[in-house]
């Protein structure tokens, strides 16, 4: 049957907790409806089912708040299934005569607080609604955004308040519905919008002290962590840097988005003070507190140096198999030339991770099982024989994406044509071939259906072959049906319908065989050639014929 019309909903004469519902008999070409079903909510609240037998098209809700709106949909029931739901029809209660519901003055209403504000700290004027009976009036929030905010029930009621610091740049308007009820059935709602203004001047904070490290005599590599920032993006780096006492030389002119640098043309075996500081679209923060670190000493040894500085971040799909590649090598840099750098692991989580000793390639681990969503930690040794250097990664297990199968083009018809004097092991048309969205998939090709042995199918590429000599004057038409299959199980299947064209090399042999002694001569081939042209034989038949010449 159709979805019935919106139910009328209405109070009943001498009662205050009930409503009775009515609809009617919904358009129906099928078997008679069986039964209907019935299910009420409040206004904003989520539906519930209510009792209802038989065909008859009434019913009544009982046990409702007096006064309060509700909403009440149906659906028919035959043999052959079950209706969608009608729209929702909407009534109340009749109302408690010695009690006045509770009730907001606007349909919505605007607030605002600025962003950073801590806590538990007022949104605005209180929700307040009005109660002519001075009931204690019970205030609640809903809505999806109802988690960022609390609301004080009773004492000072509708008074919204902040329940985490809210940043602009993150979101900048939130939608709650604020409800109130009077404890006597009585109760109204009202929806607030909660707008997060921008607070300027939010500059980053200050970064903490970089970390100095020697790369050679002349060269320092600088590294630091990404202050805290509650404003707009970071969108540049500034440092300097002086012998200790000395003139600061700001390098303020190239736009720095890293968090690591290289200083050259330093001095060798001198102790260097580094600064740094961070800018975005707000403004610029003070200078970092210095970090200090030393050039090496001429002819001393240069240890490694990581190019990704003090930490790095990898991430790798959970089920990837063991001798997967985690992004990009974690490599180090060494400024002697003849020095050959190997790489080692430590850390809480170096026994679930390899790494390839001379490059720094981190990898998935034979037995060991990764979990989606978690982070694992390691830390990277580079080892000159002299000198070490470690870097801490953090590496990240993801989700598999979902798998993409195969699929056959829309131009592949699934018809493909064979000469009946084709040999065993002869391409039939061109290769019936799927494709994949997923990058790395392999595709195997495999045959079925009922003439499936009568070809055989290049797993790899979809080409079908024959398997036995056809006849056509036996059998004219074969279906198969070709499937092709991903890495990930992942298939799809299309019907290939194969016909073998009939040869008429034995009216040929009559027509082409002039001396009759079995044997094609050179004249012979030239007029088959001839007649293929003009379209009197096929390109099969020359090729027969040609055959024969040649084997003569």
């Amino acid at each position: 049957p159709s979805a019935p019309a919106i139910p009328a909903v209405a109070g009943i004469s001498g009662s205050t907790n009930s409503v009775r519902v009515t609809w009617a008999a919904p358009q129906n070409t099928g078997p008679a409806v069986t039964g209907y079903d019935v299910q009420v909510r409040e206004v904003g609240e989520g539906p519930r089912r209510w009792q209802h037998y038989g065909v008859d098209r009434s019913t009544i809700i009982t046990g409702l708040d007096a006064g309060t709106r509700y909403e009440v949909q149906v659906r028919a029931r035959s043999d052959e299934g079950t209706s969608d739901w009608s729209r929702w029809g909407s009534g109340s209660p009749n109302p408690d005569v010695a009690n006045r519901a509770p009730t907001f003055v606007a349909g919505s209403q605007t607030l605002s607080v600025p962003e950073n504000t801590p806590p538990n700290t007022d949104v605005g004027d209180p929700i307040a609604a009005t109660d002519h009976d001075d009931d204690v009036l019970d205030y609640t929030l809903e809505g999806a955004d109802a988690d960022s905010f609390d609301i004080l029930s009773t004492s000072d009621g509708g008074q919204i308040r902040t329940s985490a610091a809210l940043n602009h740049e993150e979101k900048s308007s939130y939608t709650v519905t604020v409800r109130v009820k009077d404890g006597r059935g009585g109760a109204d709602a009202v929806n607030v919008t909660i707008d997060v203004t921008d607070v300027d001047g939010e500059a980053p904070a200050v970064p903490f002290a970089p970390s100095v490290t020697a790369i050679s005599s002349t060269r320092l590599q600088v590294s630091w962590e990404a202050p805290a920032n509650h404003g707009p993006p970071i969108t540049d780096y500034d440092y300097r840097y002086r012998e200790p006492a000395n003139v600061w030389t700001e390098v303020t002119n190239t736009t720095i988005t890293g968090t690591t640098v290289e200083i050259t043309g330093l001095s060798a075996g001198t102790s260097y003070d580094v600064e740094v500081r961070a800018t975005n679209a707000e403004g610029t923060t003070d200078w970092s507190n210095p970090g200090i670190g030393s050039t090496n000493a001429a002819g001393a040894n240069n240890p490694p140096v990581f190019t990704e500085g003090l930490s790095a971040t990898r991430s790798v799909t959970a089920t990837a198999p063991a001798g997967t590649n985690i992004g990009a090598p974690v490599a180090a840099t060494d400024a002697d030339s003849s020095d050959t750098v190997s790489y080692s692991l430590e850390g809480r989580d170096a026994a679930n991770f390899d790494i390839v000793a001379t490059s720094g390639q981190l990898q998935t681990k034979s037995g060991v099982t990764l979990i989606a969503a978690e982070e694992y930690t390691v830390i990277v040794v580079a080892d000159d024989a002299t000198d070490t250097a470690r870097i801490t990664v953090t590496i990240t297990a993801t989700a598999a994406p979902p798998n993409n199968p195969p699929a056959f083009p829309a131009t592949e018809t699934g018809a493909r044509s064979v000469s009946e004097n084709a040999g065993v092991g002869t391409n039939v048309g061109t290769p019936v071939a799927a494709t994949d969205a997923d990058t790395g998939d392999t595709l195997t090709y495999t045959l079925g259906g009922t003439d499936a042995a009568s070809f055989s199918i290049v797993a790899a590429t979809g080409q079908l072959q024959t398997a036995v000599a056809l006849d056509a004057s036996t059998k004219s038409t074969y279906i198969v049906t070709v499937t092709a299959t991903d890495t990930a199980g992942g298939s799809a299947e299309i019907t290939v319908t194969i016909t073998v064209t009939t040869s008429t090399l034995g009216e040929l042999g009559d027509r082409y065989d002039a001396n009759g002694n079995g044997a094609i001569e050179r004249s012979e081939v030239i007029v088959a050639i001839r007649d293929y042209f003009a379209n009197v034989i096929t390109r099969d038949d020359v090729i027969e014929i040609i055959r024969l010449y040649f084997r003569g």
